[in-house]
């Protein structure tokens, strides 16, 4: 069983805030105070965790921007460009660019690396048609 994790992207101090920093219900309470009792923050902020790591241990979020690295012994690369997490009719998948009809689901991600995210890291993505 995965465990359950969230994180949220506070829009006015630019600062991400993790849930494991809090207890979980003071986790969700300053959220909404952070948004001055506006509840607009949920869901469009709030990123989940999705159980899987990357090649170094790093947790893998939704809103997370991922790179595939070179596998040496096929000598093969896919997916080298970025790819955004995304949660999609029930499951945590790839959004891979620059064809971002082609999402992939999700299995292991020990080949990966994790390279940013959509609200830190924008520009990693902005280059990429949408």
């Amino acid at each position: 069983m995965r465990e359950i994790k969230f994180r949220a992207w506070d829009k006015e101090d630019k600062v991400m805030i993790y849930m494991q920093d809090y207890k979980p219900q003071t986790f969700f309470e300053d959220l909404f105070a952070r948004e001055n009792g506006k509840k607009d923050l949920f869901p469009k902020y709030t990123m989940q965790y999705t159980g899987l790591k990357d090649k170094v241990g790093k947790e893998i979020y939704e809103g997370d921007i991922v790179r595939h690295i070179r596998d040496i012994v096929r000598h093969i690369r896919m997916g080298a460009e970025p790819s955004e997490i995304i949660f999609e009719e029930g499951c945590f998948k790839r959004r891979c660019y620059p064809d971002n009809s082609n999402n992939v689901l999700m299995y292991f991600m020990d080949n990966f690396e994790v390279i940013g995210n959509i609200y830190e890291n924008p520009e990693i993505l902005e280059s990429e048609p949408k």
